[in-house]
């Protein structure tokens, strides 16, 4: 049997192993995030049929944003492979399933991909809310993960087998059972259009099933892939898109390459399924199961309604030459003109006139803007904005950005988009160049952007670019530095507003809320209106505000995007015009405390004080500690009489011991408070107290311990000598 579980101890051993690196994230609560809930490694004959099921159990809908899949091959193992995923809406109670490029299975992927693969020997799979690769244990970035064992291979004719998730414990063996396979995707729970239950007379629910359009003119062949490199055979692809202004239900829907007349297709086409939203483009990957396009002598691309009668076709007669994705172009189907002469046959112009509003989508997309050297290091955080001016979606698959070059085609370290990127109709896309690919130096560079063909269509120069600032251009065609507003409207000359979040309580005790409080550090009143509050990957844009100079502004739990994660989360905020004002990474929070800013840097306290001045009940504690009354020495007895005062003496090593003792008390407090946070801005907290009773300790800085067992041993001696002379007076 494919895939059958090996020896338990295999599988706990990894458990265990994992916990010492990322796996020392503890599982949250399965109604609070999204969970991967089926997985499959491979089938028998096909290693790369592969695909992740994310389910939503909450009840909420989740939108992913810059959000990733990343595997480990072993919890040892320092090589960590990624896939950043698109941005989609997972519905609640619905599912999203990523496939890999060679995944055959019945249900369609919502997202295939090629960069993630999986080892039959085991490994680590992580849903990351984040697009950057994860390299920290406490990484609130890591949503879900799941740990297997090795996985035996199948023997012919049997099903395919994938590990399915029933529990919610964090416990990957406990979570997960090994069965056949049954992926399910975005269509498997469709929330488009779901109505609220109802209840019959009697009590009875009635029908709440989506009503979706179920045939369309609107939905088009958009492009596809008749020659893919290598093996064609499972990778051949056809695009559709939707140009519908409503869903529709593809469930039925048939593509095929020979059309045996109206409600005749053969019978090697493929069935399809799956609601295309409006605007929506949508990859199907042909199983070698169906039909095959023709590589040399022309062939068409059919597809059929429901009930079998054409809905639109894509004839070609041009030779297909490897990775040679078709589109309308010209009045023909053709790929991207070859730059030499070669490659057997006409393969059309070039020309960037087209009769297809798609292609012209493609033809027109350009840089608007890009961040060429970020704050801090540039590897991974240099991003490019680019543009659509069309009315449709464009598929970004093929085009290739990069910084310069020795030659007219892209240089080594350039970075081709896959599938997952499109921009949507008038709008911007920003694209993220990940870490190994180029980044920019010196005091000029280029940067360029090519189509699938390795044509060039645009190239940037620019110089001397300042840190932190972005390089864009305005209506007008000029380009200049300015504040970055990636995904917006280029801005120029507008200041930043001086607002910063102040304040934070992310896990209030039993009648407390949530709240995120921001500060208008500057003496002008502003108005909030059309400022985002971003908390992980959610968004809410704040209505008319006014936030007076120098004043606070409580944006409470019932109005925050989403709650605030416990375990720690990013905020941010932004302008009006998408402009960053401020991030906020709090860690793992304790119960009723605030992480509130004072003197520039966050500190939790156990005093939250929304829409006032910060009050810093810890902070306070070690300023009274850090700056206590001079201990003076203790000085020579006096004389009176000739005799020792004793009883002065006796005083004053009192008072000393008892400052002595307030100290060790501070620093019990600072040792408990690092013991409670082993990690965060708590342990500068604590040193400083630390060092401070150090530093102002008697006799110039002696150990606080030797002290203390002076003063006790001086403190005995005085008893024993009062003692002597009391009874020597008698």
């Amino acid at each position: 049997m494919r895939g059958s579980m090996n020896s338990r101890s295999i599988l706990l051993f990894y458990t265990i192993i994992g916990s010492c690196f990322f796996i020392g994230h503890t599982a949250r609560a399965a109604a609070d995030h999204l969970v991967i809930s089926q997985v499959q490694v491979g089938s028998y004959g096909n290693a790369s049929d592969e695909f992740v099921e994310i389910y939503n159990p909450t009840e909420d809908d989740i939108v992913i944003d810059s959000w990733s899949l990343q595997y480990k091959s072993s919890a040892t193992s320092t090589s960590i492979s990624k896939k950043n995923l698109p941005s989609a809406k997972i519905c609640k109670g619905s599912y999203f399933l990523i496939a890999h490029s060679g995944y055959d299975g019945e249900a369609v992927a919502d997202h295939t991909q090629s960069s993630v693969s999986f080892s039959s020997n085991g490994g680590l799979v992580f849903l990351a809310d984040g697009d950057e690769f994860l390299n920290s244990a406490d990484s609130p970035k890591i949503i879900d993960k799941f740990i297997y064992e090795e996985v035996a291979k199948a023997t012919a004719g049997e099903a395919d087998k994938a590990f399915f998730r029933t529990g919610y414990s964090g416990d990957s063996f406990a979570d997960f059972v090994f069965q056949d396979a049954s992926p399910r995707n975005s269509s498997t729970t469709p929330c488009f259009g779901i109505l609220p239950d109802e209840t019959d007379e009697d009590g009875s629910s009635a029908s709440t099933t989506p009503e979706y359009l179920t045939k369309s003119s609107n939905v088009k062949i958009y492009r596809f892939l008749p020659n893919p490199a290598g093996t064609d055979g499972g990778n051949e692809w056809v695009e559709l898109i939707n140009n519908d202004s409503e869903p529709i239900l593809l469930d039925g829907w048939l593509l095929d390459d020979d059309d045996k007349g109206a409600g005749e297709p053969s019978s090697d086409a493929f069935t399809l399924s799956g609601v295309i939203q409006p605007g929506e483009i949508i990859r199907f990957l042909i199983p070698s199961t169906a039909f095959a396009l023709n590589n040399s002598n022309g062939d068409e691309v059919n597809l059929y309604f429901g009930d079998g009668t054409l809905a639109d076709a894509a004839p070609y007669t041009v030779a297909a030459y490897d990775d040679g994705i078709f589109e309308f172009r010209d009045g023909m189907w053709q790929p991207p003109t070859l730059p030499s002469s070669g490659g057997g046959g006409s393969l059309g112009s070039s020309s960037s006139s087209t009769s297809n509003n798609q292609a012209t989508a493609q033809l027109a997309i350009t840089i608007t803007e890009f961040l060429p050297d970020p704050i801090g290091d540039d590897e991974g955080k240099i991003w490019v904005e680019l543009y659509n001016p069309a009315s449709s979606k464009a598929s970004l698959s093929g085009w290739i950005l990069d910084n310069r070059g020795t030659s007219t085609l892209p240089s080594s370290s350039a970075f081709v988009l896959d599938s997952s990127y499109s921009v949507p109709a008038k709008g911007y896309l920003v694209v993220t160049i990940p870490p190994g690919k180029f980044t920019f130096s010196g005091a000029s560079s280029t940067i360029r952007l090519f189509k699938p063909d390795k044509s060039l269509a645009q190239s940037v120069n620019f110089f001397d670019a300042p840190e932190g600032k972005s390089y864009g251009v305005d209506e007008a065609g000029n380009w200049a530095y300015d504040f970055p507003t990636p995904g917006f409207a280029n801005v120029f000359g507008v200041p930043l507003a001086n607002v910063e979040v102040s304040e934070i309580l992310p896990y209030p005790v039993a009648g407390d809320d949530e709240f995120v409080e921001l500060y208008n550090a500057s003496g002008t009143p502003l108005n909030l209106r059309g400022f985002r509050l971003r908390v992980g990957t959610r968004e809410k844009v704040l209505n008319d505000a006014l936030l007076d100079g120098n004043g606070y502004y409580v944006i409470s739990e019932e109005d925050l995007p989403i709650n605030l994660r416990n375990s720690g989360q990013e905020v941010v905020l932004l302008d009006n015009l998408g402009r960053e004002l401020d991030r906020v990474v709090y860690p793992r929070s304790p119960q009723g405390q605030a992480y509130a800013l004072s003197e520039g840097a966050f500190l939790w306290t156990s005093q939250a004080t929304p829409g006032e001045s910060n009050v810093m009940v810890l902070g306070a504690a070690v300023k009274a500690a850090n700056n206590p009354s001079a201990v003076k020495p203790v000085s020579k007895p006096a004389s009176q009489s000739g005799q020792v005062n004793y009883q002065k003496l006796y005083d004053e090593v009192v008072k000393t011991n008892q400052e002595l003792l307030q100290r060790l008390d501070n620093l019990e407090n600072a040792l408990a408070l690092l013991a409670e946070n082993s990690v965060g801005p708590a342990n500068a907290q604590a040193v400083d107290l630390i060092e401070s009773n150090q530093s102002e300790s008697p006799k110039n800085g002696s150990k606080i311990i030797y002290l203390a067992v002076a003063a006790a041993a001086a403190i005995a001696f005085v008893l024993l000598v009062w003692q002597f002379f009391r009874g020597k007076s008698v």
